[in-house]
């Protein structure tokens, strides 16, 4: 199952001081990781045995991007993440393969990998995954999925920014229902990934900052400024709506 897949890191030249963070932690956490590794940016390298570059040149829209990066794999499925989203215990493989295998079975196009709103809602407990309805903001996301690479671009319009293919669901609204998949809500046992997201708008999150200390990541700290208090409190705040949202299984529609 996991020489059809890919993993896509989607970054940017200007996001290149992360790149060590990135990859000593999923190296660590998932030292055997099956999957081919590509990293996709502008013009900088990551010399890594392990990591293959997707250098796409000029920086052009979000969408546009990313449809340079995955015309360069040729695995049938990508899970695609990004460079801030830090691998934090490890990784175990038959529990992921388990989900895999759902998503799989169910003939899915797109399955998101992090307990995060919108998820989906099956009463089975069993069930790790379950369909998402459409017209949701963030129903569809870049923070470790995993799609079928064909459906990722015939979905990718030129021209959009993370912003219209996230949070204004525009992007990929006519895939029905029964192709998209999340995590299920009730589902009674863990996640496929443990992590720690690290950077929002180019600044630390300062609840990462412990984290990146005792896994011995001070040296990079003072790459980045810490996001201001004001923001924090109010990324707190979303954070805590997010959470009623999916427990009352809210539908906010763009």
């Amino acid at each position: 199952m996991f020489k059809n897949i890919a993993l896509l890191v989607i970054s940017c030249d200007k996001y290149s001081d992360l790149w060590p963070i990135y990859f000593r932690s999923l190296f660590k956490y998932w030292p055997n990781c099956p999957l081919k590794i590509y990293l996709g940016s502008n013009y900088k390298i990551c010399d890594h045995k392990d990591v293959t570059m997707i250098n796409i040149g000029e920086d052009c829209d979000y969408s546009s991007n990313l449809k340079a990066m995955i015309s360069q794999i040729d695995e049938e499925y990508v899970i695609t993440t990004v460079e801030d989203m830090f691998l934090s215990a490890p990784v175990d493989e038959e529990h992921l393969f388990s989900y895999f295998q759902e998503f799989f079975d169910n003939k899915g196009a797109y399955l998101k990998l992090l307990y995060t709103y919108p998820v989906g809602y099956d009463k089975d407990v069993s069930k790790r995954t379950a369909s998402m309805t459409s017209n949701l903001r963030y129903r569809l996301g870049m923070g470790t999925s995993l799609w079928n690479k064909e459906v990722l671009n015939e979905n990718l319009v030129p021209g959009m920014s993370a912003w219209d293919m996230e949070k204004e669901g525009k992007f990929g609204r006519d895939i029905p229902s029964d192709d998209v998949y999340a995590i299920n809500y009730h589902f009674s046992g863990k996640d496929p990934f443990s992590y720690v997201h690290g950077v929002i708008k180019g600044s630390w999150i300062r609840k990462a900052i412990p984290w990146l200390s005792d896994e011995g990541y001070q040296d990079f700290l003072p790459n980045r400024q810490k996001m201001s208090w004001s923001r924090t409190l109010y990324t707190w705040m979303f954070g805590v709506l997010m959470a009623i949202f999916r427990k009352i299984d809210y539908k906010w529609r763009p």
